[in-house]
């Protein structure tokens, strides 16, 4: 299975007032399920997006698609609190025998794209520690 968590910044969104937190989360799962992806926010407010995987049908096709549209998105990029990608598959599609690969895709992002940079302080992108979804994200 590949799966991503994303986290949206509810102050920061309150705070500015043009978009309404709910209304965002209901976008992004219903245009993340137009993709294939079965999405679910916990009690955390993280937003689950799982892609399972099918015989012959690898799972990256549609989290790939899903991706590259949200580091696009400019509200994204601002809102962005946590975006991380678990798989329990390598890139050749094999099981992953000792656990899962994962990344922090806001961490990648924030290195290369200026859409996730705009509106933060030198120190708030500096003091970002990128999370390590295996130890669990609920912080």
């Amino acid at each position: 299975m590949l799966s991503m968590r994303i986290k949206l910044d509810k102050e920061l969104i309150e705070k500015d007032g043009v978009y309404n937190y709910d209304e965002l989360l209901v976008y992004l799962q219903d245009t993340i399920e137009t993709m294939g992806a079965e999405t679910w926010v916990d009690d955390y407010n993280y937003l689950h997006c799982d892609v399972y995987d099918w015989l012959y049908h690898p799972p990256c096709d549609e989290m790939g698609q899903i991706y590259l549209w949200l580091r696009t998105i400019d509200w994204f990029g601002r809102y962005c609190l946590r975006w991380g990608l678990i798989s329990d598959y390598d890139l050749e599609y094999r099981k992953i025998k000792n656990g899962v690969y994962t990344e922090d895709l806001l961490a990648t992002e924030r290195s290369c794209n200026p859409l996730f940079t705009r509106g933060k302080s030198r120190e708030e992108l500096e003091s970002y520690k990128p999370v390590d979804y295996r130890k669990g994200i609920f912080e």
